[in-house]
């Protein structure tokens, strides 16, 4: 049960583009060879401790804040699809009307001229302008549609941005906020050195120093020149880190929008065929009303 509410958790902050607040610690120490060296030192363990739980302070902050902008998204998105909803409802239910007001009348001229010998094409005339008008006020449905469709999406376009917008600046505190955790170790590991290269220099340390520890504190060079290797590598980390958040922030958005007008384009074009078709298919079952002339062959006329 712990390890689903682990998952779902985990689940939850990659689609709030905030996965990064549960890996940024260890993260920083891949690929991190200088950090082998270092964690021999005595007391490093105390230092990192105390890297991690300032880390992990600007993390939860960064979290909660994510998390609340990644509800507010939901819900302008939740607000913009109900507007869709509505709005395609309606327009629905007037186009409806007007085709069920259309077919009462086609069923009417099909009555009245099934009973007559023969039908002439200006008899149709009259319904066939009534489909012409009918259909131009449909497109004109349509058309209104599409421009209010506009209207709601803009608007939620401009939400959406500036939602995205504080979400970047958000990214930018708590990564400078990491930072300075980074720094701050930076300055408690020199510190730390420092002590542990003027005991070894006054060998104050002890037979209980590792091979290791000893072997990096011989040389003050050697050891300083491991806790700055380790810190590039850490700002190194937090910058790409930083990169593919903003990046993931910027597609997300990008890609949001996009689907959403893509959808709308899909949908218009797809009733754009609808009405011709509907269109074209009136017409020729008006056209099939008309009485055909039946032309005799010479072999039917000579008999």
């Amino acid at each position: 049960a712990r390890e689903a509410a682990a998952r779902e958790t985990t689940a939850k902050l990659k689609a709030a583009n905030l996965a990064v607040v549960e890996t940024v610690f260890s993260d920083m120490f891949e690929d991190d060879e200088d950090n082998a060296k270092l964690k021999a030192l005595p007391g490093i363990g105390d230092v990192l401790s105390t890297f991690s739980s300032e880390v992990d302070a600007a993390s939860q902050q960064f979290r909660q804040t994510g998390l609340d902008l990644d509800r507010q998204k939901k819900e302008e998105l939740e607000a913009f699809r109900s507007a869709v909803v509505k709005l395609r409802s309606y327009y629905a239910g007037e186009s409806v009307k007007m085709i069920e007001q259309w077919v009462q009348t086609k069923k009417r001229v099909d009555r009245e001229l099934s009973l007559q010998d023969r039908v002439q094409n200006t008899e149709i005339t009259p319904y066939v302008d009534k489909l012409g008008v009918l259909s131009n006020d449909l497109m004109d449905l349509e058309m209104r549609q599409v421009e209010q469709f506009e209207e709601i999406m803009n608007d939620f376009d401009t939400r959406y941005r500036e939602i995205n917008q504080e979400c970047t600046e958000q990214q930018t505190v708590y990564f400078r906020a990491v930072e300075d955790c980074s720094n701050n170790y930076l300055r408690d590991l020199t510190a730390l050195a420092n002590d542990l290269l003027d005991r070894m220099a006054k060998e104050e340390l002890g037979d209980d120093l590792s091979e290791d520890a000893a072997n990096l504190l011989i040389d003050r060079d050697t050891c300083m020149n491991a806790i700055t290797g380790s810190h590039e590598v850490h700002v190194g980390k937090i910058f790409k880190m930083e990169e593919v958040t903003r990046f993931a922030e910027m597609q997300h958005l990008n890609e949001t929008l996009r689907e959403l007008r893509d959808e709308e384009h899909e949908r218009n074009r797809s009733r754009i065929m609808e009405l011709h078709d509907f269109k074209a298919k009136n017409l020729a079952a008006l056209q099939e009303l008309i009485t055909k002339e039946v032309e005799l062959d010479d072999d039917e006329e000579g008999a």
